[in-house]
């Protein structure tokens, strides 16, 4: 966690093209602003252009931007800790995103696209005080200029909700219910959905 920020923008993750990097680089572009890639499994050719290197379904164009590669844990650390913002500008339907989770667990706002897992990690009550969604590349652009504005330690605080020792209850109640319907479609006499504790019985 970190409150002074750098002058930079962040996007990690998977080299491509549906984790929506493209989105960030053009935001970045439009605002002239560094960002800066990580995430392994892209070259930069003799060109300037970054490719990836397995399936290429991304041609991003020299920018603004800074490829850096693989980073390890504390690295990584360091360069969330100190972002403006983080782009997770996913293009598919995310389930979970962690890499957002992280970012607001580093002060940083993360800035989102409006579907998929975002609206309930970054529900409207929080929408633009924690982090940003977006539907447009505006809506993208405006969340890079009002990032610097947010309150870090308010961000850290609401990130904190998704810590391990938070949310491992939700799982085990998860669990627990699963557990039951198992029971009753394998035991005629067990209750699944209907099941009860003895102490409503």
């Amino acid at each position: 966690y970190s409150d002074k920020k750098g002058d930079y923008y962040l996007f990690i993750g998977r080299m491509i093209r549906r984790k929506g990097i493209l989105t960030a680089a053009k935001a970045c572009n439009a605002i002239g602003k560094k960002l800066i890639i990580v995430g392994q499994g892209a070259s930069v050719r003799e060109n300037g252009h970054l490719i990836p290197n397995d399936r290429p379904d991304f041609d991003l164009e020299p920018g603004t931007w800074e490829y850096y590669g693989y980073a390890g844990v504390e690295e990584r650390k360091g360069l969330m800790a100190n972002a403006i913002a983080t782009f997770t500008p996913t293009e598919y339907q995310e389930i979970f995103g962690g890499t957002h989770i992280e970012s607001m667990l580093s002060g940083t706002p993360p800035i989102t696209t409006n579907f998929g897992v975002f609206p309930g990690t970054l529900p409207d009550v929080v929408n633009g005080k924690v982090g940003f969604r977006c539907n447009t590349l505006e809506d993208f652009v405006n969340a890079a200029l009002e990032a610097p504005k947010v309150n870090h330690s308010e961000i850290r605080k609401y990130g904190e909700r998704y810590l391990m020792d938070n949310v491992k209850w939700e799982f085990e109640k998860w669990f627990q219910d699963l557990y039951h319907v198992y029971l009753s479609a394998h035991y005629p006499n067990e209750k699944g959905w209907h099941w009860l504790p003895e102490k409503f019985n």
